[in-house]
C-alpha cells in the first residue's frame, strides 16, 4: 500500500475488526416550515408568472435555481435572480425585469400561499417575504420535530462506504489525520441524517517497509534501554522512527517480556513474529484510543495483511489475467492502466513475486463494491491527487459503474498556530504535532469545530490560543454560548413565570423574530447542501450565521426593553420564548452533526 498517512477506510473485509454499531435509518418528512417547502410551493406559480409576463425566453428557463433562500434576510425569505438570466434575451436591465416580475407576482399573490409581500431590489433580485403565520408554523414544526428537525430522506437507497483517517499504524495520529477524522466523522453524521446508510471504515496499512522500519526502530531503542544508553537520539538508519512513542513502546515491551521481547526477529520485522504482532497491535490500540477521545468510532476495520492472506488479491489478479488486463514484462506483471484512462501502465507484481501497493488497493476497492455499497467515498491527503486516477482506472477495468460511484475527497493540510507563530514540533511525535496533544490542550469540541471551519480542499490555520479563548472571536465558543444563553433565558423564565418557558407561541412572530426564524429555517437546506457537496463546513458556516442572528436579536433587547425575550406581556413573552426554544433546537441539532457538545451553562465571554 502507498504510504497514506492521510487517510482511507473499509467495511467488512477478510480479517476485518468490526466496531459494534449499526445505525437505524429513521426517515422523516421535510419540515412544513422550512425554506425549501416555500420554494416547493411557489416554484410552479412563479414559473407561470414568468411565462405569462415575459414570454418565450422565460419559458426556456430551467426551474433549477429559480428560487432560493434570500442572501439578506432583511429583504425576505426567498429570492430569485431570474432577471439576470433573462436580461440578455430581453435586452433590458435586470432591475427593470425584476420590477415587472415583482408586480406580476403581487397581482397574483393568492397563488403564493404564505406570501406576505414581493418586491424588486437592486441590482435585479425579486424578494419574497413570508407571512407571519408561516413563521408561527415554523416554530411549531421545529419544536414538534426536535432532534429530527432537518432530517430528510435525500439519500434513500444509498449505501455509502466512508473511509477516512486510515493512517499507517507506525506512529500517533498527527493533525493532518485529525482534520481527516473530523471531516470524515462529521460527513458520516450529515449523510446519515440525510437518509443515507453509512458505514465508517478504517483500513490498516499493516504490511511493507514502514512496518518493518517501525519494528527495527523499537529494537534499536530496546537495545539502548537495556544498555543504559540514552534512547532519544537519532535512530541510526534511514526510514527509522525516532519519536518518544517508540521509546515508550520498547520500554513497555521490556517491562512485559524482558530483553527477548525486543530482540531482532527473523526476517527483520517483515515476516510474522511475536514482536511484529505486538508492535502493530499496540500502535493500533494507541491510534484507536486517540480517535475515541476525539469522538470517532468505526463500524469496520480492515487489515491489509488479512486481505492479502484471504486470497482476494490473488483472485483479483487471476480475474485480470483471464480478461487480458495484465501482461508480463521484465519479469513483472503489469496492468494495462492506460487503456482505462491512467497516465501509464503500472506494475502489480514485482519480479520477486511481491505485490506493489496497487494490487491490494485494487482488490480492496473491488471488495467494497462486492459488499453492496452504492457509493464509495475515500478521504485522502492532497499529496494523493495523482493516485485518484490510478484507483479509478483499476475500478473501471473491473466494472465501469464502480468507477462512476467512487469519490475521493482530498483533505488539505492544517497549519497549527499559537497566535502568530507556527507550531511545528512535538515531544510525542518527534517531528509533527499529534492530534492527542491538540485535544488535550483545547478539548475535543474546539478541535473538531476548528478542523471543519473551512472547505475540505482549503488550507486551514488552527490557532490554539484562539480555540481556548472564552470570547466571541472563538467560533466554537460563540456558537456554544448562543445555545447556553438561550438555556439561561429559559431557566430565568421558568423561575419568574412558570409554565411560560415550556408553552407554545401564543402570538404571531413579529418582524424581529421573523429575521431570526429565517436563519433557523434554513437548517434543512444547509444539511442537504452539506450532504450533496460533501462539505461539513456548510454546517459550521450555518451555525455561525444563526448565532450571529441570535446575538443581534438579543442585543436589541438589551438596548430597548420592548424587545426583551422576557417581555412583561404574557402573549409576547410566550411567543419569544417559543422562538428561542426553536433556535436552541436548531443550534443543538447542528452541533450534533459536528459531534460537538451543546452546553446549557457557560461562563460569560471575556470582554
Amino acid at each position: 500500500m502507498i504510504s497514506r498517512d492521510s487517510g482511507r477506510t473499509r467495511s467488512g473485509s477478510p480479517g476485518g475488526e468490526r466496531g459494534g454499531r449499526r445505525r437505524s435509518r429513521r426517515r422523516r418528512p421535510r419540515p412544513d416550515g422550512s425554506m425549501k417547502l416555500l420554494i416547493a410551493r411557489w416554484i410552479a406559480p412563479f414559473q407561470t408568472v414568468l411565462s405569462d409576463t415575459l414570454g418565450e425566453p422565460a419559458r426556456a428557463l430551467s426551474a433549477a435555481g429559480l428560487l432560493g433562500p434570500a442572501r439578506d434576510p432583511r429583504h425576505g425569505a426567498i429570492a430569485s435572480g431570474a432577471a439576470f438570466r433573462l436580461a440578455k434575451a430581453l435586452g433590458q436591465p435586470p432591475l427593470d425585469i425584476a420590477r415587472r416580475i415583482a408586480e406580476a407576482c403581487a397581482a397574483r399573490a393568492a397563488a403564493f400561499p404564505g406570501l406576505d409581500r414581493v418586491e424588486a431590489t437592486p441590482p435585479g433580485y425579486v424578494n419574497f417575504a413570508a407571512a407571519p403565520a408561516f413563521y408561527a408554523d415554523l416554530v411549531a414544526e421545529i419544536l414538534r420535530a426536535g432532534p429530527d428537525f432537518g432530517r430528510s430522506d435525500l439519500g434513500r437507497g444509498e449505501r455509502v462506504n466512508l473511509e477516512f483517517c486510515s493512517a499507517n499504524p507506525t506512529g500517533p495520529l498527527h493533525v493532518a489525520h485529525g482534520r481527516q477524522a473530523a471531516v470524515g466523522d462529521c460527513l458520516a453524521r450529515i449523510l446519515a441524517f440525510s437518509g443515507h446508510e453509512v458505514v465508517r471504515e478504517y483500513y490498516w496499512n499493516d504490511t511493507g517497509n514502514q512496518i518493518r522500519n517501525l519494528v527495527a526502530s523499537v529494537c534499536v531503542r530496546g537495545r539502548q534501554i537495556l544498555a543504559g544508553e540514552p534512547a532519544d537520539g537519532p535512530i541510526g538508519f534511514e526510514g527509522g522512527y525516532a519519536g518518544a512513542y517508540v521509546t515508550d513502546l520498547a520500554r513497555a515491551l521490556i517491562d512485559s517480556g524482558g530483553a527477548a521481547a525486543v530482540a531482532e526477529p527473523p526476517g527483520g520485522g517483515d515476516a510474522p513474529s511475536p514482536l511484529r504482532e505486538s508492535v502493530v497491535r499496540r500502535m493500533k490500540a494507541l491510534i484507536l484510543e486517540d480517535l475515541e477521545a476525539f469522538g470517532v468510532r468505526y463500524d469496520v476495520q480492515t487489515s491489509q495483511e488479512a486481505l492479502e492472506r484471504s486470497g482476494k488479491v490473488a483472485a483479483m489478479l487471476d480475474a485480470f489475467r483471464a480478461r487480458g488486463l495484465v501482461y508480463e514484462k521484465d519479469g513483472a506483471l503489469w496492468f494495462r492502466a492506460q487503456d482505462f484512462g491512467d497516465t501509464q501502465d503500472w506494475v502489480l507484481v514485482k519480479r520477486d513475486g511481491a505485490y506493489t501497493y496497487r494490487a491490494p488497493d485494487y482488490a480492496y476497492h473491488r471488495d467494497k463494491f462486492e459488499r453492496g455499497f452504492t457509493r464509495v467515498i475515500n478521504l485522502w491527503g492532497p499529496d494523493h491527487h495523482a493516485y485518484v486516477g490510478s484507483v479509478r482506472a483499476g475500478l473501471k477495468a473491473m466494472d465501469p459503474a464502480w468507477a462512476d460511484r467512487f469519490q475521493v475527497l482530498l483533505v488539505q493540510y492544517c497549519k497549527m498556530m499559537r497566535g502568530t507563530e507556527e507550531v511545528k514540533m512535538s515531544k510525542r511525535g518527534g517531528t509533527f504535532v499529534t492530534l492527542r496533544e491538540v485535544i488535550d490542550e483545547v478539548g475535543p469540541d474546539a478541535t473538531r469545530f476548528f478542523f471543519v471551519l473551512r472547505k475540505v480542499d482549503s488550507h486551514l490555520a488552527f490557532d490554539l490560543e484562539l480555540a481556548k479563548a472564552q470570547k466571541s472571536e472563538n467560533p466554537v465558543f460563540y456558537v456554544q454560548y448562543a445555545h447556553a444563553r438561550i438555556a439561561s433565558v429559559l431557566r430565568k423564565a421558568q423561575e419568574l413565570h412558570g409554565d411560560d418557558a415550556a408553552g407554545g407561541p401564543s402570538a404571531v412572530p413579529a418582524p424581529e423574530e421573523a429575521l431570526l426564524l429565517q436563519a433557523a429555517g434554513r437548517f434543512p437546506d444547509a444539511v442537504e447542501r452539506a450532504a450533496v457537496e460533501r462539505e461539513p463546513y456548510v454546517i459550521t458556516e450555518f451555525l455561525l450565521g444563526l448565532a450571529a442572528a441570535l446575538q443581534s436579536y438579543y442585543q436589541r433587547g438589551d438596548k430597548d426593553e420592548r424587545f426583551r425575550m422576557l417581555h412583561p406581556e404574557a402573549p409576547v413573552r410566550r411567543m419569544r420564548l417559543a422562538v428561542a426554544r426553536a433556535v436552541q433546537v436548531v443550534l443543538r441539532n447542528g452541533l450534533s452533526l459536528l459531534g460537538v457538545g451543546a452546553p446549557d451553562r457557560m461562563e460569560s465571554p471575556a470582554t
